[in-house]
């Protein structure tokens, strides 16, 4: 995604939270590493490249960024992945939108597909079974084009 770190700055001001260094170190991380990655994984790969950075404030900021839809967290593998929609302003943050996406079983790629809006499901849930959504995960699992060869 073409500029990044601008369009993840410019969210967290929108939702009236500071820029502080630890949100900026994971921004930039986040912009060179595309790859879905546990909180462990990001803390490693940090101080790979000398930066101090602890896993319980990874953590915490993660939460923060899957709050305002910077990243989302791919429940099957329990990893986070950077939203990479063009747009990401204006699509993490809609009620409509819906996050589907499809999982590599083999090399554990993450792709974000735009697709069927479950929302209509949800209103035939609360009506008929009388249960209010939340929230919604939806995740294909399978082989992506390389692995399938």
């Amino acid at each position: 995604m073409k500029n990044f770190v601008g369009k993840a700055a410019a969210v967290i001001q929108a939702h009236q939270l500071r820029l502080t260094s630890p949100r900026k170190m994971l921004i930039a991380f986040l912009d060179e590493n595309t790859s879905p990655m546990t909180p462990y994984e990001i803390r490693d790969l940090l101080k790979s490249q000398g930066q101090k950075a602890d896993v319980v404030t990874i953590y915490r900021i993660l939460d923060e960024f899957e709050k305002i839809g910077l990243v989302h967290k791919v429940m099957t593998l329990g990893r986070y992945v950077r939203c990479d929609e063009i747009e990401l302003e204006a699509h993490c943050e809609k009620d409509d939108d819906c996050h589907h996406y499809l999982i590599c079983e083999n090399c554990h790629k993450v792709e974000e597909i735009s697709g069927e809006n479950l929302h209509d499901l949800e209103k035939v849930i609360a009506t008929q079974m009388k249960f209010r959504v939340k929230r919604h995960f939806l995740e294909f699992l399978g082989l992506c084009s390389k692995c399938k060869k």
